[in-house]
């Protein structure tokens, strides 16, 4: 069996439920996933539940950005205690912050005569935490792009006049926050930094895996970031960041599996961050 553990729910910018993409798993023979939100845990009660149902094993997690002027990280905490209250309390900051960062693009869009209805970008992201795409299903909604790629390419990227920073946070920041909250902080998609003295800084504050398997890293890169986790002692991890149908990248489930060996690798990571973080606070 293998496992796919980097998957977004429709909690954050997926557009599958929590549930569908347990029931998608099974179909496919996935045992193992992990749903991993952007700067949300509202899917993995829903999908803890429903996968030991259905007999899949799901690991909560969550993924944080970090967007310093070292560059723009995204780090998965794997095995993350969603409940925990210091996490809970940094997510309502950064849905609050995203909210605020999500109406000045639309400020902006509105000031160029795109009119975009705000509370049916709300009501798009469910309660969850609201990001760039939820804009560009409204800009699709609205008849101002064809698909989200299109969405994204016209307004809402970086180089377009409408975008909006956004907040700064440090790495180490990040990083602290995910073990706090008894997580296995693993580098996602190293393959988009362009630099490998990155991972090692990484590291050294804390980091303990890197996603190795990822759809967009060729096998020379698959080699090289498995020969770095192995000389700088990391887990390795890797998924097919499924974000479900009408996606930018358009993913499929299960196109990056990992097997079971690395699976409990991490888990005995997790167990041994788990004593570290025992010893700390009750030692």
């Amino acid at each position: 069996m293998a496992a796919d553990l980097h998957i977004h729910s429709s909690a954050s910018d997926g557009s599958c439920t929590p549930e569908q993409i347990v029931d998608m798993a099974r179909s496919l023979g996935i045992r193992t996933i992990s749903i991993a939100d952007h700067d949300s845990v509202e899917g993995v009660e829903r999908a803890l539940g429903y996968g030991l149902r259905k007999q899949i094993e799901v690991i909560p997690s969550v993924e944080l950005s970090s967007e310093s002027e070292m560059g723009d990280f995204h780090f998965i905490g794997y095995f993350v205690d969603h409940k925990n209250i210091s996490l809970q309390r940094h997510l309502a900051e950064l849905r609050e912050k995203r909210l605020v960062r999500a109406g000045k693009i639309v400020d902006k869009l509105t000031d160029f005569s795109i009119d975009l209805d705000f509370d049916q970008i709300l009501a798009d992201s469910q309660g969850g935490s609201v990001g760039r795409v939820h804009l560009a299903r409204e800009l699709i909604r609205k008849g101002y792009a064809q698909s989200v790629g299109d969405a994204f390419a016209r307004y809402l990227s970086k180089e377009s006049r409408f975008y909006v920073p956004k907040f700064i946070s440090e790495p180490e920041e990040v990083i602290s926050i995910l073990i706090r909250a008894n997580s296995v902080p693993v580098l996602a998609h190293p393959g988009l930094l362009g630099s490998e003295d990155k991972i090692r800084f990484l590291a050294e504050k804390g980091v303990r895996g890197i996603e190795v398997y990822y759809p967009k890293h060729d096998p020379w890169l698959t080699s090289r970031y498995a020969q770095i986790a192995e000389e700088l002692g990391l887990v390795k991890t890797g998924g097919s960041d499924f974000h479900g149908p009408g996606s930018q990248d358009n993913e499929s489930l299960g196109s990056v599996l990992i097997s079971d060996q690395l699976v409990e690798e991490l888990r005995q990571e997790h167990k041994r961050l788990s004593k570290l973080l025992l010893h700390h606070y009750y030692g």
